[in-house]
């Protein structure tokens, strides 16, 4: 989707943090330029969605003979716009025989599964980096989709849109930065080219979904905003954003939802809140991350629950970067039903589970 955890700093200088989240901390410290000049609203009336081979060709997958392990998630079934939503997954996923992931280094950058989402149908979208695939399992098993047969070639960001996925491409041999919505069959219904002021190099960090295929791109773990609308194939640059009817506008470190101002009250000397998704019920989940150290840049990953009031109703702790067989940040999603989902990448499997939400608030 959709920016936020540990990261190392490499020789570009680019803060990683799910998917570039921590890029917030960058631009609050003025290291990753000014954004007055770059959100003012732009619309671009030339573009229009590009065809792709496979738009109308169901994505070949491959079923594989190992069966994810489940467990009972904590959580219940609700609805989501009259759509049965199935409970938040909770799945250990072998790594397939002859994949082996990059652990990180000074010199090597990391190579593993980070970015993934969940579908209102509960199964767990996992982009694979090392060969370029996409990992569909639930309770049911699992399925590949190959993202080269689809003329996906990098992955930079990806969220669920009830049961479709956007996914956001970013290659630069050749060169291409896209957005591609993929149907529940695998297959690529639309792709567009994102525009300049849109891409990586203007700090994209993560992607939302909104009503009508409308997609909001996150700059900055959400400092600033961009929207894609569906409707017109115009893209434009906002301050503030509106997400599925929730208004969300950026007053780092703070947050303000629905007009309420949510304190982010740092532990650190900088961090941030980011806005992940409201539930039926209007509860907010809201990724906290606050920098307790910059050499080597260090942060603690929370996420907290608000009622639409703004009172605080809970907090979930993110697994560290050091829990993981790979130098790459926990992933997170969100279901309707407000569950967080964390993805894990260790040795030998990839584990998907529902965040350990508790009432009182683990930072403070």
């Amino acid at each position: 989707m959709a920016g936020c955890h540990t990261a190392r700093m490499h020789s570009t200088e680019r803060i990683r943090i799910a998917g570039a989240a921590l890029v917030a901390f960058v631009l609050m410290t003025g290291c990753g330029g000014s954004t007055s000049d770059t959100v003012s609203q732009t619309t671009s009336t030339s573009l229009t969605p590009t065809t792709t081979t496979s738009t109308t060709t169901p994505a070949t997958t491959t079923p594989t003979t190992s069966t994810p392990t489940t467990s009972t998630a904590p959580t219940t079934t609700t609805t989501s716009t009259s759509t049965t939503v199935a409970p938040a997954p909770s799945l250990t996923i072998p790594v397939p025989d002859g994949i082996a992931y990059r652990p990180g280094g000074e010199d090597l950058e990391a190579s593993g599964p980070g970015l993934f989402a969940v579908t209102d149908d509960g199964v767990a979208h996992i982009v694979e980096p090392v060969d370029r695939r996409l990992v569909r399992a639930s309770a049911d098993g699992m399925e590949y989709v190959d993202l080269i047969e689809l003329d996906i070639l990098g992955v930079t960001a990806i969220a669920a849109d009830r049961l479709d996925l956007i996914l956001i491409e970013v290659f630069f041999g050749p060169v291409r930065q896209r957005v591609h919505r993929l149907d529940s069959t695998g297959a690529v219904v639309s792709s567009v080219d994102l525009p300049e002021g849109f891409q990586l190099e203007d700090g994209l960090s993560g992607v939302l979904t909104d009503d009508d295929g409308d997609v909001v791109i996150e700059f900055g773990g959400g400092g600033t905003y961009g929207r894609y609308d569906a409707e017109t194939g115009s893209f434009a640059r906002e301050r503030s954003t509106t997400v599925r009817g929730v208004s969300i506008t950026p007053a780092a470190p703070d947050l303000i939802v629905d007009g309420v101002r949510l304190t982010a009250d740092l532990v650190g000397e900088f961090g941030a809140l980011r806005y992940l998704a409201t539930d039926s019920s209007g509860v907010h989940a809201i990724e906290r991350v606050d920098v307790v150290a910059t050499s080597p840049l260090r942060a603690l990953r929370t996420v907290e629950w608000y009622a639409p009031d703004g009172t605080f109703l809970g907090s979930a702790l993110v697994p560290s970067i050091d829990e993981q067989a790979v130098d790459v940040a926990p992933g997170l999603a969100v279901m309707p039903s407000g569950d967080v989902i964390v993805l894990l990448a260790l040795e030998d499997a990839v584990v998907v589970r529902p965040l350990e939400r508790q009432a009182t608030r683990i930072v403070d």
